[in-house]
């Protein structure tokens, strides 16, 4: 039996621990203090999910292997529909819009070398007809300062397509 408190014993027993050991950066001249030639060892350890082998003998004798066939249920087939929603006028002429004039302005930045901004142009082609319903903006600056985009999302009246309206 274990006490409250005692959380790291049942982890030594019955849990994964993950221990490093590195050894630190000595002192050199120059630097805070002398030079003293002493090696120091930093350890960390920290909890790891997962269960030690040692739990496989409380689980074994409990632990039931098969299928749902064997239980004698038998499952309903499974049928996948793709149902293609059309898109309002409005929303179709903002979609067009990311999807050239987006892909233009990203195209010139991955010409200066930051191929990234394509994963903000993708993020708003693939999300954007589900999200709007809200205003959205993308704006992306390049880390390594070859240009920046940024581009307005204004909501888009549903009208009468009820499909995406709460």
């Amino acid at each position: 039996m274990y006490e409250f408190s005692e959380k790291n014993r049942f982890i030594d027993h019955y849990g994964v621990w993950e221990r490093t050991w590195d050894q630190g950066k000595p002192y050199y001249e120059g630097e805070a203090g002398a030079f003293t030639g002493i090696k120091r060892w930093n350890y960390r350890q920290r909890e790891l999910p997962g269960v030690a082998p040692a739990v496989i003998r409380f689980l074994l004798p409990i632990t039931l292997f098969g299928n749902i066939t064997d239980l004698g249920y038998e499952l309903p087939p499974l049928y996948e529909n793709v149902e293609e929603l059309p898109m309002s006028d409005s929303l179709a002429e903002q979609y067009h819009g990311i999807e050239q004039d987006l892909l233009r302005q990203a195209l010139e930045i991955v010409r200066n070398g930051d191929v990234s901004v394509l994963s903000a142009w993708f993020a708003a082609c693939r999300f954007r007809p589900a999200s709007a319903f809200r205003q959205e903006q993308v704006d992306y600056v390049s880390r390594k300062g070859k240009g920046s985009i940024y581009w307005q999302l204004p909501v888009i009246a549903l009208g009468t397509h009820t499909i995406m309206s709460w």
